[in-house]
C-alpha cells in the first residue's frame, strides 16, 4: 500500500487516520493510485512498514505516518555545521564534571569531594565490578563517546574516511539510548535529599558543567539523525543546509543518483505485498519477463530503496546501496531475542526486589533495605516525593516494561489487529522510559562515595543490586530488539486492498 501525504503536512490526527486507514473506502483507493504515479520523495514509515509518498520540501514542518503517527521528517533546526561545535562544547563541560567534585559533605568534621569517578571505582573496589561498569558506561563513558563519534563523523566526511564513518554513524544510533546524565542528575538530587540528615552539603562549579553537558546533549541527540550524516556522505560536493527536511529530497534533485535510488513506477501490485512490504514493482528485465522489486526501508541511514527478493536457489543478503548495511522485511530473530530477554529479565526481577539492595552500617547496627523497604523508610522520614519517585523509576518500571513487552508479543502471536496505535504508544514509551530504572544503581553509586567512611557510617551495596541491574540491562535489550513493524503484519493480512 501506498500513500500520499500531499495534503498532511502536520500531526494526523486520529478522524484524519481513520478516514484514509480503511481499505475499503473508494477516496483511501484513489489516494493510493494517485500516488503510486510520481514515487519520487517515497518514504517507508520505520514504524508500521507504510509506504508513503512525501510533500514537497518546506522549511518548518513535522511530517508524521497517517497509520502509526510515527514521525517520517522534521526541519532541522540545528545547522550541520554547529554540530561539531556543540560536540566540543559538551566535552570542555562534562570533562571537569568527571573528574573534579560535583558536591561536597561536611561528614563528622571531614569534608569528603563526590565525583561520578568515585563512585564506580567505590563499586568495582567492593565487590560489584559489574554495577559500576553499568554507572561508569552509562554516566561517563557513553556521554563522552557520542560527543567523540559525532568530531569522527564529520572528520570523516571530510576526509572521506570510510570505515570511520561507517562505524561512528552505526554506533551512534545505538549508544543514544544508553546517555544518561539527566538520570544522573536525579539519582544526585535524590542522595542530597537523603544525606542532609547526616551532614552539611555544598555544591561544587562541575555541577553547573554536567547540567550544560545535558543540555548540550540533549540537542545533539534529538536534532542528529544518520540519514543526515549518509546525504552528506553520498553528495559530497553539495554543502547540506541547515534545513534538511526530508530524508530522500536531496538524492532525488541528483541525476546521478536518482537511477540509482528511485523506484520503478510501472506498476503497484497490493495483493501480493503486506505493509512491510510495502511496494511491489514490477520491472521487465533484459529478456522481457517480468521481475518483482519491493521496496525495503534501510534501518540504518533510513533510506527506502526498491530490492530484489532473495532467492530460493543461491539467497544472496540484500544489503543497502548507500551504507552497505543488511536489509530485512523484518529483524531476524525479533520475536525469538525479545523472548529470551524478557524470561531472562522475570527471573531476574524476583530476586531483585527480595534481596537487599543497599547495606547501611550506621553506631554498629547494621540496616538493610530492599527495594520496596527503602521506599517505606523514605515516607517515615517525610520524604514522600523522593518515595514516590524511587518507586516509580525501581518498582513500576521495570513491572511495567516486561507486562507491556509480554502483551505486544501475544498480541503478534495471536495475530491482534485492535488498538494498533494503542500499542505504538505503548512500544514507544517502553523505549523511552527503560533508561529511569537505572536511577537506584546511580543513587547507589553516590551515596557510597558519600557514606562509605568505614565503621562508623558504612554503605555497601546488597546482591539485589546486581540482580536489578542485569533486570535494566536485559528490558532495555528486549525493547531494542523488538521490531515494531510486526506489530502491523496481522493487520496488513486483514485490510491490505487487492489490486483488480
Amino acid at each position: 500500500m501506498l500513500l500520499s501525504l500531499g495534503c498532511y503536512t502536520e500531526r494526523m490526527t486520529e478522524k484524519g487516520y481513520a478516514s484514509v486507514a480503511n481499505s475499503a473506502d473508494p477516496s483511501y483507493q484513489g489516494i493510493i493510485k494517485n500516488a503510486s504515479m510520481n514515487d519520487d520523495n517515497i518514504v517507508q514509515c520505520g514504524g508500521c512498514g507504510l509506504a508513503v509518498q512525501l510533500p514537497p520540501p518546506s522549511k518548518k514542518h513535522s511530517l508524521h505516518c497517517p497509520r502509526c503517527n510515527n514521525r517520517l521528517a522534521r526541519s532541522q533546526l540545528l545547522a550541520f555545521s554547529a554540530e561539531p561545535a556543540l560536540a566540543i562544547a559538551c566535552l570542555f563541560a562534562l570533562l571537569p564534571a568527571v573528574f573534579l567534585p560535583l558536591i561536597t559533605i561536611n561528614l563528622f568534621d571531614v569534608t569528603i569531594p563526590a565525583t561520578i569517578l568515585n563512585g564506580t571505582f567505590a563499586l568495582i573496589t567492593d565487590g560489584f565490578p559489574l554495577v559500576g561498569i553499568l554507572v561508569a558506561f552509562c554516566a561517563i563513558v557513553a556521554p563522552l563517546l557520542y560527543a567523540n563519534l559525532i568530531l569522527i563523523v564529520h572528520v570523516s566526511l571530510r576526509w572521506r574516511l570510510r570505515g570511520a564513518f561507517g562505524f561512528a554513524t552505526h554506533t551512534l544510533h545505538w549508544l543514544k539510548h544508553w546517555v544518561m546524565i539527566d538520570v544522573y542528575l536525579v539519582s544526585l538530587a535524590i542522595s542530597c535529599f537523603k544525606v542532609r540528615d547526616y551532614a552539611d552539603i555544598q555544591l561544587g562549579w562541575s555541577l553547573v558543567g554536567l547540567v550544560a553537558s545535558q543540555a548540550i546533549l540533549i540537542v545533539l541527540i534529538t536534532l542528529t539523525k544518520s540519514d543526515r550524516y549518509w546525504h552528506a556522505w553520498t553528495l559530497p560536493d553539495k554543502p547540506l543546509p541547515a534545513p534538511q527536511p526530508l530524508s530522500g529530497a536531496a538524492i532525488n534533485e541528483n541525476p546521478q543518483f536518482q537511477a540509482n535510488y528511485r523506484f520503478a513506477t510501472q506498476e503497484i501490485n497490493h495483493a501480493t505485498a503486506p505493509h512491510s512490504d510495502i511496494v511491489t514493482n514490477k520491472k521487465s528485465s533484459r529478456d522481457g519477463k517480468s521481475q518483482q522489486q519491493t521496496s525495503c526501508l534501510c534501518r540504518h541511514c533510513h533510506l527506502t530503496q526498491a530490492i530484489q527478493p532473495m532467492q530460493s536457489v543461491n539467497p544472496t543478503q540484500p544489503r543497502c546501496q548507500r551504507c552497505a548495511s543488511p536489509l530485512f522485511e523484518i529483524a531476524p530473530h525479533s520475536l525469538q531475542k525479545t523472548w529470551a530477554l524478557l524470561i531472562a529479565a522475570t527471573v531476574f526481577i524476583f530476586p531483585a526486589n527480595l534481596y537487599p539492595i543497599s547495606i547501611l552500617m550506621t553506631n554498629g547496627q547494621r540496616l538493610e533495605d530492599t527495594i520496596m523497604s527503602g521506599v517505606v523508610s523514605l515516607v517515615s522520614s517525610d520524604m514522600l516525593f523522593i518515595a514516590i519517585i524511587i518507586f516509580t523509576a525501581s518498582i513500576v518500571v521495570p513491572f511495567a516494561k516486561i507486562a507491556i513487552l509480554v502483551y505486544l508479543l501475544i498480541t503478534v502471536h495471536l495475530g491482534s489487529t485492535r488498538h494498533q496505535r494503542l500499542k505504538m504508544k505503548l512500544f514507544h514509551f517502553v523505549r523511552w522510559i527503560g533508561k529511569w530504572s537505572v536511577m537506584d544503581l546511580f543513587v547507589i553509586a553516590i551515596m557510597m562515595t558519600l557514606l562509605d567512611r568505614g565503621r562508623l557510617l558504612d554503605f555497601t551495596p546488597g546482591p539485589g543490586a546486581i540482580a536489578f541491574g542485569v533486570v535494566v540491562v536485559l528490558t532495555m535489550l528486549a525493547a531494542e530488539s523488538l521490531d515494531s513493524r510486526l506489530l502491523w503484519k496481522s493487520y496488513d493480512r486483514k485490510f491490505n486492498p487487492s489490486s483488480d
